[in-house]
């Protein structure tokens, strides 16, 4: 009976951040400040030993976005998808991606990624939606607001629930499939987690809980 998969983006679908790769086209465009590439590269590397404040990262992602036109955003995203993230892909996560599309699964994207990037890599795999981070957008204009919530952690969890009502399939019936440790929540809703390439920790607690730990290249 077909169903939903839900995918993460970042270390799942592809190798790599899209959020410091989408921040470093919007300092070419003259869009951020440098400054603030050399806050997210402290936030990144200071991920590695204290989980952090990911709001606040994002405020300070967006501050310098306000006023910005939707479309040019979206032109900037395309160009950070085709020039810096394609080629990232996983072979085998595409693989998985149309593997549920031959079964006549629903195929949503649920990632903190910014949704100017991810927009276009939704476009290229043809998934059924996404949910992803960025700033509100009034009358086709960004402003200095985050959407809420964050499609982080328990925010992930709301989005996947919000999904499965409007689909009509119960997340007991779902997939997903992520390499975070913050995607737990979701993780212990769905009928069949799948974990990508884990860290150490989420390794332990999949191999504790029996869950498929599957590796791309």
């Amino acid at each position: 009976m077909p169903t939903v998969a839900f995918f993460d983006v970042d270390d799942t679908l592809w190798r790599g951040n899209s959020g410091y790769y989408t921040s470093l086209r919007l300092v070419r465009h003259g869009i951020l400040k440098k400054r603030r590439v050399l806050q997210a590269v402290y936030y990144k590397l200071a991920d590695l030993f204290a989980r952090q404040d990911v709001h606040k990262i994002y405020k300070i992602a967006i501050a310098d976005m306000a006023g910005m036109k939707l479309t040019h955003a979206l032109e900037i995203g395309t160009e950070c998808f085709e020039k810096d993230m394609k080629r990232r892909l996983h072979a085998e996560a595409v693989a998985k991606v149309q593997h549920h599309r031959q079964r006549g699964d629903r195929i949503i994207l649920l990632t903190s990624g910014p949704y100017m990037t991810i927009h276009s890599l939704q476009a290229f795999l043809k998934t059924d939606d996404y949910y992803a981070s960025g700033p509100k957008v009034v009358d086709g204009t960004l402003i200095n607001d985050l959407k809420m919530p964050l499609s982080y952690g328990e925010g992930k969890l709301h989005y996947a629930r919000e999904a499965s009502q409007k689909y009509g399939v119960p997340l007991s019936t779902c997939y997903f499939y992520s390499n975070d440790l913050t995607d737990l929540p979701l993780f212990e809703n769905v009928g069949y987690p799948h974990v990508v390439n884990p860290k150490k920790e989420l390794r332990k607690i999949a191999e504790q809980k029996g869950w498929p730990i599957l590796r791309f290249d």
